[in-house]
């Protein structure tokens, strides 16, 4: 993982976000997305504060802690907010005896919840207040030591250390230490069927669990199976869905393999969140007088193409998806301009590369009957794109022209503004000081 300054590539870019708890141990790790790539993790937490009390915690933190004195508590606070809705687990360590238990309390001091399990206590709860609040570990005879692991984490909204997962990717990970929970989040949208596929790798002992939140946090289902988790399930909100894998006994490390499907619906198979590549809007084309959002996105399919997804700008809904790039090129931007054939839609320019002459082109693209129009060169090979805009009308044809910036190998930047009917370019603005 590159922690610091992004490091942008040409034509692509590839990054993913893994837990906190590994930057707190100094272990960083990378994960390559790719459809029927892989990931592997590596071990998380971090050893508790001599005093737990004074050493807050995030979501996202595994700590391993120990009740050294017969009879003492460990208290834990963090900062959560009204709505939220947050797992909380905490399992004895390996070769360790006792039960764990564990409380919520409210920032005012209320209780909202009170467990003891032998193989781990876990919680699932919506936060009704905002403020500092607390977790209380103890063992639950009071007569013994006990090595125990608490792990606190966010489920909606989704977790900023959850790992995104998208259609077909196989993802490889570990839990580790034991009593870990892992977070897994994808973009779903109401009516699709997700299917979630949760094995244990190879001569692996453990029973893998996997439950699965909603956008709102509302666990959906929740199942462990010796030989593999599988549920299908269509999708009744359109938003981020969070998946939780651990272990079912918390009583060792486990190697799984995670899988996510889109099998009905819509489906985008997107590269979260590398591939959006632009956005812009359209007036009503569903006829319920309320303007459109258009996204551009590039999928992870083989080979690759590019959709522009248009969804409902009041209910979010998807609309339809028009493919507007082929394989051989990469999107840059988006943005609607004049309407070219009469229809009273305006159509949509899509900016792109073309990746066997490394040209920047334009593409204009009807967004009710999905046919390209016209798709024109606008700088060759020695120029990089930056953006696309529209521009109103200059020409007085009463159609807006589009301006594509580009910036050369000397570091100058031009704004070519071009006629989207005829291609003829009307002006060029260059950064370039006159003498």
């Amino acid at each position: 993982m590159n922690v610091g300054k992004r490091i942008p590539t040409s034509y692509a870019e590839c990054c993913s976000k893994r837990s906190r708890r590994w930057m707190a141990k100094g272990l960083l790790a990378s994960m390559l997305v790719f459809p029927l790539g892989h990931a592997q993790a590596a071990v998380e937490g971090r050893p508790c504060a001599a005093d737990p009390g004074n050493a807050p915690v995030q979501y996202g933190d595994l700590i391993t802690c120990k009740i050294e004195v017969v009879g003492e508590t460990d208290v834990f606070r963090f900062m959560g907010t009204s709505g939220e809705h947050i797992l909380v687990q905490a399992a004895r360590q390996t070769d360790e005896k006792g039960t764990p238990c564990v409380r919520l309390l409210r920032p005012d001091g209320t209780q909202m919840r009170s467990r003891c399990a032998s193989f781990g206590v876990q919680h699932h709860v919506r936060l009704d207040q905002s403020g500092k609040h607390a977790m209380i570990v103890s063992e639950r005879l009071n007569d013994g030591t006990l090595g125990y692991i608490l792990v606190l984490d966010r489920v909606a909204p989704t977790s900023p250390t959850s790992t995104a997962v998208n259609p077909g990717v196989i993802v490889s990970d570990m839990i580790a230490p034991n009593g870990d929970i892992d977070l897994f989040s994808f973009q779903g949208q109401a009516g699709d069927t997700a299917s979630i596929q949760v094995t244990r790798q190879t001569d692996e002992a453990g029973t893998p669990c996997a439950k699965l939140f909603g956008p709102d946090g509302t666990q959906l289902r929740s199942r462990c199976a010796s030989f593999g988790v599988r549920y299908d399930i269509q999708l009744d909100q359109s938003g981020e869905y969070t998946i939780a894998v651990s272990e079912r006994l918390n009583d060792g490390e486990l190697n799984y393999r995670l899988e996510y499907q889109c099998s009905a619906g819509v489906c985008p198979s997107l590269d979260r969140p590398g591939r959006y590549s632009g956005v812009t809007y359209l007036p009503d084309i569903n006829s319920n007088g309320k303007g459109e959002v258009v996204a551009l996105i590039q999928e992870r399919n083989a080979p690759l193409s590019t959709h522009a997804v248009i969804k409902d700008g009041e209910t979010g809904a998807d609309i339809k998806a028009i493919p507007v790039l082929k394989e051989n090129f990469d999107p840059i931007g988006i943005a609607n301009v004049g309407d070219l054939n009469s229809d009273a839609v305006p159509e949509l320019a899509v900016l792109a590369v073309n990746l066997d002459t490394h040209s920047v082109v334009v593409s204009i693209v009807d967004p009710v009957s999905a046919e390209i129009l016209s798709s024109r060169e606008i700088f060759d090979s020695e120029w990089t794109p930056i953006g696309l805009t529209m521009v109103p009308d200059l020409n007085g044809d009463s159609i807006a022209e589009f301006g594509v910036l580009a910036v050369d190998r000397n570091h100058v930047a031009t704004l070519r503004i071009q006629d989207p009917i005829s291609g003829v370019i009307l002006k060029d603005i260059s950064s370039k000081k006159k003498n």
